[in-house]
């Protein structure tokens, strides 16, 4: 447990307010103060709160070293005040008072009663043996009475105060959220995002969104917000691996607020950060885990409900836009795409052409065009049916896309006509490629069973042509590979052509 920003901010205010007024009060006294007791208590009680601040973390205030400062403050300075008067001495009360309004309010309601009722039994004794006046000890009690009840009734408002400002952070949270799905970005912007909202809103030291990969069988951070992410570098799990991998294959959060205390959580993580506290949250869809939320705290960090459910529902959206995308993806990708050979389209074709013209000129690059065309198909067609001469274009098809680079791009030009661009080539690679199509395409009739034992050949002609040396557009460019094409049907079929070698 321990109190971060705002806590910590009101907790120093609070001390420092009460302790000018000690001094204010006191001063009025210092010429009979007995420097000798004095010096010597002053000086230990700064060198333990000395020792107290170089433990804690400048951004976290925990309640652990809050305790030992209590305790250790509630002897010390209890010991300097009754030197200068105890309980004649104002701020002798006002330091009481402190001390059981602060328990109360920012460690809990138990401390601070401990603190009144050791505190009222020790005065009490030494009223009962006469070493204390009745009216102080009676002012003392009243004024650690009240400072029960105040410090009580402060709590609650505290409390409620922060709870309100808590659902207040967590609506602006998920409004926030939405606005940026709405805005329709990249997935990947709308991650980004996500994680550091997370991060912010719980206020926590590091936020993941991890996403499954199925076909690399790898769970990695496609997300990351925090102060850890220096240390964590590029992490990645298989299924069932690590606590995330676990998380993703049981689809069950897993909770920590002190891993030093389950042991069998911490033993269980891949990597050491050095973490002290965890909330693993799966992202379901249909039934299956495709990801997980990961927060993580350097520090002790108490998970409510509350903070659990917001990541629940974040959860959900983050599924949400991955369910939205992927239907985008596939929208998107069958509007550019040939329903039959799933090759691009003939509009998609001419896109990406005029893009990598522009390039290759950019940059100074030669770009070829081959256009492919099957010899006589119509009259096959007209022998063997449309069905079969459908299986012929998705068997060519496989074969273009099979001996092609990753960055070139193959496209259905219509009918039984192909293209392929080949940006950033050369004539020889150019030349080696078509070569290689054109010879593979002659075992596709062996491949479908309605041609295997028919005497029929299946050749194609390519035309090739090169930018800029061939054509200074593309209309020129395309007709002058089609022209080379059409050259190579007229001279038999089963032609490479290409006139002018560069």
């Amino acid at each position: 447990m321990y109190l971060k920003a705002n806590h910590k901010r009101n907790f120093i205010v609070f001390k420092i307010l009460t302790f000018v007024l000690l001094v204010l009060f006191n001063l009025s006294n210092a010429s009979r103060w007995d420097y000798m007791k004095l010096l010597p208590l002053i000086l230990l009680t700064i060198l333990y709160n000395l020792f107290i601040m170089k433990r804690d973390d400048k951004k976290i205030l925990n309640i652990e070293s809050i305790k030992l400062k209590f305790w250790g403050n509630f002897i010390l300075i209890s010991v300097i005040l009754w030197f200068l008067g105890g309980m004649k001495n104002l701020s002798f009360h006002i330091y009481f008072s402190f001390i059981v309004i602060t328990s109360i309010i920012f460690i809990n309601r138990l401390q601070g009663i401990i603190f009144a009722i050791i505190s009222s039994i020790f005065f009490s004794i030494l009223f009962f043996r006469e070493t204390v006046e009745f009216t102080y000890y009676t002012t003392f009690l009243y004024i650690i009475i009240s400072s029960v009840f105040f410090g009580n009734f402060a709590r609650f408002y505290y409390k409620k105060s922060h709870v309100l400002d808590r659902k207040v952070k967590e609506f602006e949270a998920l409004y926030k959220i939405s606005k940026i799905i709405d805005a329709f970005p990249s997935t990947e912007i709308i991650l980004d995002n996500i994680a550091e909202i997370i991060a912010k809103t719980l206020d926590i030291d590091e936020c993941l969104i991890m996403l499954y990969d199925g076909e690399k069988d790898i769970l990695s951070a496609r997300a990351r917000y925090g102060k850890i992410g220096s240390k964590m570098g590029k992490i990645t799990f298989r299924r069932g691996e690590g606590v995330s991998g676990k998380v993703l294959v049981t689809k069950e959060r897993v909770i920590s607020s002190d891993l030093l205390k389950d042991r069998h959580i911490l033993n269980a993580f891949k990597y050491d950060f050095g973490i002290k506290s965890c909330a693993i949250i799966p992202l379901i869809y249909e039934n299956e885990g495709i990801g997980v939320i990961a927060v993580y705290s350097k520090e002790k960090y108490e998970f409510t409900d509350d903070n659990i459910n917001l990541l629940d529902i974040i959860a959900s959206r983050i599924v949400k836009v991955l369910e939205n995308n992927k239907l985008y993806k596939e929208v998107k990708i069958r509007s550019i795409t040939d329903g039959l050979t799933k090759l691009y389209n003939h509009r998609y074709f001419y896109d990406v052409l005029k893009i990598e013209m522009d390039r290759a000129a950019m940059y100074d690059k030669k770009l070829f065009l081959l256009m492919i065309d099957i010899d006589k198909f119509k009259s096959f067609n007209d022998t063997y049916g449309h069905i079969v001469g459908d299986k012929v274009l998705k068997e060519i098809s496989k074969i273009i896309k099979d001996n092609i680079r990753s960055n070139d791009i193959a496209a259905r030009y219509g009918g039984e006509e192909f293209a392929i661009i080949l940006p950033n080539s050369d004539w020889e690679i150019a030349h080696k490629v078509a070569q290689r199509i054109k010879d593979k395409v002659k075992d596709v009739k062996d491949k479908i069973s309605e041609l295997a034992n028919k005497d029929i050949k299946i050749t194609i002609s390519i035309g090739m042509a090169c930018y800029p040396n061939c054509a200074k557009n593309i209309r020129s460019l395309i007709e002058k590979a089609d022209l080379r094409m059409y050259h190579g049907k007229e001279k038999g079929g089963d032609n490479v052509v290409f006139e002018n070698k560069v």
